[in-house]
């Protein structure tokens, strides 16, 4: 794979998609080193190689990301978003409105809601941000998936933790 892959990664842009290829074969390496330790070239421990696993899959996930944003518009990307909570919300829950205070490394706090525009408005789904602080810029397609995808997870984890009636009518 990386024979098909190195040339495009490293032109100058390689772009999204490229970048995001270029972490799956990284991540498909660090999955051969766990799964058989005894052939693995890898000088680290199984803790290092599980940690560099989830952040290959990261790095690819926020790539993938850039990939679809650029080639959906910002409403189509929030009709997905209605789409994808609406087949969830049966069997997960799914997360809302979410505030939260972001520490910076100055010692200050910054409390950041993260919402939706309202399912019924044109745009309905796309994700906005509302902080007690100026934001230097608005958020875009990307930050929309992986604000969704993050608030998904967190959805997911969650329901996993729920009382057995939390769904009960």
């Amino acid at each position: 794979m990386s024979t098909v892959l190195l040339p495009s990664v490293i032109c100058g842009d390689p772009g999204p998609l490229a970048n995001a290829a270029w972490m799956m074969g990284k991540a498909m390496t660090r999955i051969a080193d766990l799964v058989d330790p005894d052939k693995s070239l890898s000088r680290h421990s199984s803790a290092e190689n599980a940690e560099d696993l989830a952040d290959s899959l990261s790095c690819a996930l926020g790539h993938a990301h850039g990939y679809w944003a650029s080639i959906q518009t910002s409403p189509e990307l929030a009709a997905r978003a209605l789409d994808s909570a609406v087949n969830r919300c049966d069997s997960e829950a799914v997360a809302g409105k979410v505030t939260m205070t972001l520490d910076l490394p100055n010692a200050t706090s910054l409390t950041v809601t993260l919402d939706q525009v309202s399912y019924a408005e044109p745009g309905g789904g796309f994700t906005t941000v509302a902080a007690d602080s100026p934001l230097a810029t608005g958020i875009d397609g990307k930050d929309h998936l992986e604000i969704r995808s993050a608030l998904n997870m967190i959805g997911a984890v969650l329901t996993r933790h729920l009382a057995e009636d939390a769904f009960d009518d």
